[in-house]
């Protein structure tokens, strides 16, 4: 047999497959050499993109501070205390607030599903009119309540039944170590929302008591209910907390609107009333207001200061190691104190607004009590506010918005529109 084309197959199959071994080694090389090339790049670029990313977060991180300083100096320019060595205790000599005996009557106050702190004051029908709570019929309650058909005797019945402890909320407000205030270790430790909300509590029940006093026809009590609501007002004016105060601004809101409710009453004597204006001129929101924003600006300072070297504490005990450098890089690199805080700082100014417009209103309420006081002695209201210096009005009320009187229009009919320009400063009424 003859077997030389065989051998000849072979021999071209060998070297076919030699040849296709080349090839795929070949390509193998040449995939091998473009992926360390692009490798080479991409790396590269991520160490590019690394460098580029620092040195844009370390500017930014310059700039923020650079920023945050300037503006702290603007503050302190205007004489903001910024930190808890520049601020004092916030107290009177050694006196401590104790609310334990205000706090026991208030905690004993009848509750339920509808009561007396759900009747609704000052219910506004038109832009500038509101009706008189206390003598409409059936009483009216604020708009969560709904098919109530609790009468006025049903209120007046439940006022007699919490007699004693409404007389025990005017003693307890009077006691003179209410008007201390508070170290800062005793405002960490103190049960702020719990007193928040029993003097919420305390205030709206002792607002519905007085309207249904005033229904009854008893207005010496329905007074005492009021001043009783500017004591709890008045609780802690002197205290460095931004929650304080502004919880103080909603419950002096409650209290002008109670006023309105009084004042229309035309029975008061002027020794009353004096005794009224008397206490709203101890009322003051922008100055308690500024003592709260410097407590807060002090305080998330030094919070940022703690968290800020605990932290990089932590890590430095933790992780001493590779893992432990590039934690504590990426940290500082994406997490900036000084921006936190300047945001913070800034934003605290979101309060300004609604207390500046409280303290307007409050100084309205001054001006209103003063009118039904000239009211009383001269039988009528006067053509201007200048008439009531300064018998019955130190100076005529600055509208905090405007920097201008407080605005006032006597009408033919013998009333008047006393109003502030609002936020925007125009006058348009």
């Amino acid at each position: 047999m003859d077997l030389g084309g065989f051998e000849g197959f072979s021999l071209i199959s060998r070297r076919s497959t030699e040849g296709s071994h080349r090839l795929t080694a070949l390509i193998g090389r040449t995939i091998h050499l473009v992926m360390r090339q692009w490798s080479m790049i991409v790396f590269a670029a991520i160490v590019i993109l690394a460098a580029v990313t620092a040195v844009s977060i370390s500017s930014r991180r310059a700039s923020v501070e650079t920023e945050l300083e300037a503006y702290k100096a603007e503050l302190r320019g205007q004489g903001e205390l910024l930190n808890f060595g520049e601020l004092d205790s916030g107290g009177t000599g050694d006196g401590r607030v104790d609310l334990s005996r205000f706090e026991a009557a208030a905690a004993r106050l009848p509750t339920g599903d509808v009561g007396l702190g759900d009747l609704a004051l000052m219910r506004y029908a038109a832009p500038g009119t509101a009706s008189v709570s206390w003598r409409a019929d059936p009483p009216p309650f604020n708009d969560y309540v709904t098919n109530s058909v609790i009468t006025w005797d049903d209120l007046i019945r439940w006022a007699e039944e919490a007699a004693g402890l409404r007389r025990e909320l005017v003693w307890s407000i009077q006691d003179p170590i209410l008007r201390f205030g508070r170290t800062y270790d005793e405002l960490a430790n103190r049960r702020l929302v719990d007193e928040l909300v029993l003097k919420r509590q305390a205030a709206r029940w002792l607002a519905g008591a007085a309207l249904v006093e005033l229904h009854a026809g008893r207005h010496a009590r329905a007074l005492d209910c009021l001043e009783t609501v500017l004591g709890i007002t008045q609780m802690q004016h002197d205290e460095y907390s931004l929650v304080t105060q502004m919880h103080r601004v909603a419950l002096g809101s409650l209290a002008m609107a109670l006023t309105w409710e009084l004042l229309q009453w035309e029975g008061w004597d002027d020794a009353q009333l004096a005794r009224l204006q008397e206490r709203w001129a101890e009322v003051d929101f922008l100055e308690a207001l500024g003592r709260g924003l410097q407590a807060e600006r002090a305080r998330f300072s030094q919070c940022m200061l703690e968290i800020e070297g605990g932290r990089r504490g932590g890590m430095a005990e933790e992780n001493s190691g590779t893992a432990g450098w590039l934690e504590s890089g990426v940290y500082s690199w994406f997490w900036h104190p000084a921006a936190e805080e300047l945001f913070y700082l800034r934003n605290l100014q979101r309060a300004v607004p609604k207390a500046i417009e409280s303290e307007a209103r409050r100084r309205m309420t001054l001006a209103a009590v003063a009118l039904a006081r000239h009211a009383i002695a001269r039988g009528g209201h006067p053509s201007s506010l200048d008439q009531l210096v300064p018998e019955y009005l130190r100076a005529v009320p600055i509208d905090p918005l405007a920097g201008e009187p407080i605005r006032y229009r006597l009408h033919s009919d013998g009333t008047f529109t006393l109003y502030s320009v609002g936020r925007d400063g125009v006058d348009d009424v």
